[in-house]
């Protein structure tokens, strides 16, 4: 597959770059990020920072932060609001969907808001895509009639550890290699002057990055370093480079937001990043031939059709995620001679590192290991590489670090990564 200036340029006419994030203040960036740091320790319970719906500014006005000249943020999964007839900005109808950002709280509030029934909300969220996989952008990106879903600006609220940079916005539902060429389009189009990019990218944010360092080197006929001509660091923050559980419970269970567990299972159903974030290490699928509490990994994998026979999922968004695995996430740092790569991964929550086959269906247990809630930090280490082990930081050991959804605002996270990329 080559992928050439045409591709990218059809990319950015079909869909606006991202905005860049502006965080009103009048304190110096350190102060921000201390006193927002401050605001959140307040809360009794941080679970409740799933389930919040508010947009918050830290200071009562003054000059905006001056943005940091080549420094770029990569959201994760619902880190980028999602906007309806984004025509319509007036009415600031901006949403995220999974309890990775978001909670019941927040169908309650576009429910209310728009005057929909949850089938409705269900319609609003869902995409289309065309049944082959190698056509990446959504033909619709939403069923309601007459109706777009579009990308909006990066949540202040999970990355106030960086108001000084830009945000690269995306529709976080879409397929990854989709918005992998919208960001090479990004950095090509707005490459800073005399220098190169200095990128944070946050768990989905994270694939997207490796996405764009396998099409750049598709692009310049091979080269592993045409990505280091564009970027000098990069920081993959919490990224599910092997997959995630919480994919599966979204397509599965919907726990996350139980109220609304239908709703969000299916619309999460059309969402090809889903997909493309099934876990992929063995043994993530088990079954228990014994004694209780034994159990013995399955040859077969979450990207197989017979795993999901009980289940209403798609096939053509299965092989997609299969066609993306094999092309473009199987080793994540082979593009990226040139650049320089850490990866961060916390180790503070108990995370779901496999599930359970009985009569078809699928088991959650559990049984975990260190992560941060999202990313089980040692099944992904010992997924990488030797080299890629190298460039890998295991952070929360005997220390409570924040979990994954807004792992990017926590200060042991965010000093290591500031000193980094000299922000």
């Amino acid at each position: 597959m080559s992928v050439g200036p045409g591709p990218v340029a059809q990319a950015a006419k079909r869909r606006p770059f991202g905005q860049l994030m502006m965080v009103k203040s009048n304190k110096k960036p350190k102060d921000v990020r201390q006193s927002c740091h401050g605001a959140m320790q307040s809360f009794p319970d941080r679970k409740i920072w799933h389930g919040i719906f508010l947009l918050i500014e830290c200071g009562a006005g003054g000059e905006k932060v001056g943005l940091a000249e080549g420094h770029l943020l990569i959201p994760g999964t619902g880190g980028c609001r999602l906007l309806v007839n984004g025509a319509d900005a007036a009415r600031q109808v901006a949403f995220q969907v999974t309890r990775w950002i978001a909670g019941d709280d927040m169908f309650v509030r576009l429910s209310t808001h728009l005057g929909m029934s949850s089938a409705q909300v269900a319609r609003l969220l869902s995409m289309r895509h065309a049944a082959d996989s190698s056509r990446w952008p959504a033909v619709q990106t939403s069923l309601m009639p007459d109706t777009i879903v579009s990308a909006g600006s990066a949540l202040p609220l999970a990355y106030r550890q960086f108001p000084d940079f830009g945000s690269f916005d995306y529709d976080w539902r879409e397929d990854i290699r989709q918005t992998g060429l919208e960001l090479l389009g990004y950095l090509r189009e707005r490459a800073p002057s005399g220098r190169k990019w200095q990128i944070v990218a946050h768990s989905q944010g994270g694939l997207l990055a490796v996405v764009a360092s396998k099409l750049a080197s598709m692009d310049a006929g091979g080269d592993p370093g045409a990505f280091g001509k564009l970027v000098e660091r990069l920081v993959l923050l919490a990224p599910p480079l092997f997959g995630t559980l919480k994919a599966v419970d979204v397509l599965v269970r919907g726990e996350e937001l139980p109220a609304h567990a239908h709703t969000l299972r299916t619309a999460a159903a059309t969402w090809p990043s889903v997909y493309q974030m099934l876990p992929v290490w063995r043994g993530a699928l088990r079954f228990s031939p014994g004694p209780p509490g034994s159990t013995v990994p399955l040859s077969a994998t979450f990207l197989d059709y017979e795993v999901w026979e009980s289940y209403s999922i798609s096939r053509p968004l299965l092989d997609r995620a299969r066609a993306t695995r094999t092309e473009f996430l199987d080793s994540p740092l082979s593009c990226m001679k040139g650049v320089e790569v850490r990866i961060m991964l916390g180790r503070s929550h108990q995370t779901c590192n496999h599930v359970l086959v009985r009569d078809g269906h699928l088991e959650f247990v559990k049984k975990c290991e260190p992560g941060d809630g999202v990313v089980p930090s040692d099944t992904t280490y010992n997924q990488l590489g030797v080299v890629e082990r190298s460039l890998t930081h295991l952070v929360g050991n005997g220390k409570q670090t924040l979990p994954h959804a807004i792992s990017a605002d926590d200060p042991v996270f965010a000093g290591y990564i500031h000193a980094f990329v000299g922000s």
